[in-house]
């Protein structure tokens, strides 16, 4: 059985293979990015934020960092 970390991780992954931009982005960001990016999904409590959260990804520029966990 997941822990819930694990779960989300799961979860992320997901969800960035149906976004292909998103997981574009995502295998460019550095390790530190990465983990930001993974600290700041900690809140999110459903599909439709997970979703929203990865469409901001994908439509971030290399330029404009990451997305927060505002929706």
């Amino acid at each position: 059985e997941l822990s819930g970390g694990q779960r989300q991780r799961v979860c992320i992954g997901m969800a960035l293979m149906q976004n292909p931009s998103a997981f574009d982005r995502f295998q460019a960001l550095t390790e530190a990015e990465k983990s930001t990016l993974m600290n700041n999904a900690v809140s999110i409590r459903s599909r439709d934020e997970m979703r929203a959260f990865v469409e901001q990804l994908a439509d971030s520029g290399a330029d404009s960092g990451i997305p927060d966990n505002t929706f």
